[in-house]
């Protein structure tokens, strides 16, 4: 990759000029050429990435003129250099993972716990937790409170060993996006 030293009536750049494409990422001005047509029709599939990117273009605009957003993307996208716009478009794009569901102090008694542990881009906003018998019934379900970064769900009800039971968890985050992972007890 060349690396060129702009003189001052070139720091400023961005747009295209002929088939180049100029831009600031991360404090940097990078040059790229243009894109050109798209070749053939366009599948389902590229129109749902399409419309996805629209949806998340549209979460940008609207969160720029919210102040609440404003505070949340704020330091997010000061931290990684990036715009208030762009850290929004990010943040919708990416959905949350769960990451672990951690089962060692559930044994299918009401009160034992659960704990999930989930993360996203910016933040997990909700954790709610499903058990489900070995017919697909639910059995309980519910919204998992967050304890010391992990978030921790009781269980309502009793459960005999031996028989599974499919435990969901499910994350959410501020522009909706879901995540989720399952785990069986026996």
């Amino acid at each position: 990759m060349a690396k060129l030293k702009l003189n001052s009536a070139l720091k400023g750049i961005k747009g295209g000029i002929d088939d180049w494409v100029y831009r600031t990422v991360r404090g940097r001005i990078v040059i790229s050429r243009r894109r050109g047509p798209s070749i053939g029709p366009i599948s389902a599939a590229q129109e749902a990435v399409r419309e996805r990117f629209r949806l998340a273009a549209d979460y940008g605009r609207a969160g720029i003129q919210d102040p609440a957003m404003q505070v949340i993307y704020g330091p997010i996208a000061k931290e990684r250099g990036i715009s208030l716009y762009s850290a929004m478009m990010t943040d919708y794009l990416t959905p949350p993972v769960v990451n672990v569901i951690d089962l060692t102090g559930y044994h299918g008694q009401i009160g034992d716990v659960i704990k999930v542990r989930a993360s996203d881009d910016v933040g997990v906003t909700k954790v709610s937790v499903t058990l489900k018998g070995a017919d697909g019934l639910l059995l309980e379900s519910g919204d998992a409170v967050l304890v010391f970064g992990s978030w921790v769900y009781a269980a309502t009800t009793q459960r005999v060993p031996g028989i599974p039971v499919t435990i969901t968890a499910t994350a959410g985050d501020r522009p909706g996006n879901v995540g989720s992972k399952s785990e069986t007890w026996m």
